[in-house]
C-alpha cells in the first residue's frame, strides 16, 4: 500500500538554509505554494513541472523544464490496448 502523503495548503519553502529539501515541503497541492529557493551555481539548479493523466485507457504526461543552460518541454501520449505511443521535445537554448 502506498503512503498517503499530507496536503500542502499554504506556501512553504522548497529548500531549508544547507540548501536540503525542507521535510515541510513533501506533500502534494490544489495550488503551487512551494516557494523555489534554490541557490546554487549556474548550470547546477533544474526546476521541473511534471504531470501525469492517466485512465483505463491511455496515458497522457507533460512535463516543462528549466535546466538553467535551456528550457526543455516534452509531452507524450501511450494507448495501452494498441501501444501506440507519441511524444514530442522542444528544446529552447538559454531558454526560460
Amino acid at each position: 500500500m502506498l503512503p498517503i502523503q499530507r496536503e500542502i495548503t499554504s506556501e512553504v519553502l522548497l529548500c531549508d538554509r544547507k540548501g536540503n529539501l525542507n521535510p515541510q515541503a513533501i506533500g502534494w497541492a490544489r495550488h503551487p505554494y512551494h516557494v523555489c529557493n534554490l541557490s546554487g551555481s549556474f548550470l547546477r539548479k533544474k526546476k521541473w513541472d511534471y504531470w501525469c493523466v492517466t485512465g483505463d485507457r491511455l496515458l497522457f504526461s507533460a512535463t516543462i523544464a528549466d535546466v538553467d543552460y535551456s528550457a526543455v518541454a516534452f509531452i507524450y501520449f501511450l494507448e495501452f490496448e494498441s501501444r501506440r505511443f507519441q511524444d514530442q521535445t522542444v528544446m529552447i537554448p538559454l531558454g526560460r
